[in-house]
């Protein structure tokens, strides 16, 4: 399944989560400062709840919330509302969130 890892300025300023598995109901996520679960607590600029996350099962859906104050941008645009896949990112403020998959593959040499 593929993860939402953010990356602050700083190389302490990072985690990485799994997203939540199930497309057939899709469970939102809330990533802000102060977030359960989703915490950036090291930017300033992310809004105590900032972005709302749907993954649908190939691509995870990004909705800017009505009291974030800070823009999102995607591609290098400010974008309230799009949807990215695997190997795609987007910034807020001083973090990058970028979407992953990276399986580990075990593989046997006889």
């Amino acid at each position: 399944m593929p993860d939402l890892i953010a990356q602050g300025p700083n190389a302490s300023d990072r985690w990485r989560r799994p997203l939540p598995k199930d497309p057939v109901s899709p469970q939102p996520v809330i990533v802000g400062r102060t977030a359960a679960g989703w915490a950036v607590p090291w930017d300033d600029r992310i809004s105590r709840s900032h972005v709302r996350l749907v993954w649908n099962g190939s691509r995870l859906e990004v909705s800017k919330l009505i009291d974030a104050r800070n823009p999102i941008f995607h591609k290098g645009l400010r974008d309230d509302d799009f949807d990215i896949g695997i190997g795609d990112h987007f910034v807020i403020g001083q973090t990058a969130f970028s979407l992953v998959d990276q399986r580990v593959r075990m593989v046997s040499q006889s």
